[in-house]
């Protein structure tokens, strides 16, 4: 298995909160649990604090970052900026793409797990950032989505707000539909603010 390989598998693990109960990672633990030598896990272990999601201090290693209101506020913020962005460029080519939007939030609906509820909110928003056929605002957003992934499975766990987010989506597709741009925004903005307002209620209970 090659560093990228590892990579890609590590970075899967972290963003679905598989290493919670064991934030520290062991270069040598995950050595043997991959079968290859150090060279590699460091390496990937390397790109993975440069994609923000590990912390590495000299003496103590590699480490999960610590889950905080102030970065899922921060992330939530600028995410909904780039896709609002993306949804002002692209309106027009959304308005041709209802039936897909339609289909994930179906399917957002429909699933009974975190994972599956999570996959289907990412190809719902996916297709707006889409829209706007722009690399790097679709790049950026990507990277800020997978660091907000293990707080995104936290809210996933509170059934009693998913019915509200699947009424925003159907806000915001009906809007698009209407070819209303305004309210389109005004309902995307209410998603990532409703997200916003949830975690600094959970973190206020927290404290």
């Amino acid at each position: 298995m090659n560093s990228d390989t590892l990579y890609e598998r590590l970075k899967s693990a972290i963003s679905s909160n598989h290493f919670t109960d064991n934030p520290n990672l062991s270069e040598i633990a995950l050595a043997e649990e991959f079968g290859v030598s150090r060279t590699p896990v460091r390496q990937a272990l390397f790109r993975l604090v440069n994609d923000n999601l590990l912390i590495y201090r000299k003496n103590f290693g590699f480490s999960l970052p610590p889950l905080t209101e102030q970065e899922i506020v921060n992330l939530y913020q600028v995410i909904k900026i780039l896709e609002l962005e993306a949804l002002r460029t692209g309106f027009y080519l959304l308005q041709a793409q209802i039936l897909e939007l339609k289909t994930h939030n179906r399917s957002f609906k429909s699933a009974t797990c975190p994972e599956d509820l999570l996959n289907a909110d990412e190809e719902f928003h996916s297709l707006i950032a889409a829209a706007a056929n722009n690399e790097i605002l679709i790049h950026e957003l990507n990277l800020l989505k997978l660091r907000a992934k293990r707080y995104d499975l936290l809210y996933y766990l509170e059934k009693d707000y998913l019915k509200l987010s699947h009424t925003q989506h159907q806000n915001i597709i009906a809007a698009i539909q209407n070819s209303d741009l305004e309210s389109a925004g005004n309902n995307l903005a209410a998603n990532w603010d409703f997200g916003i307002q949830y975690f600094k209620k959970r973190f206020s209970r927290e404290d």
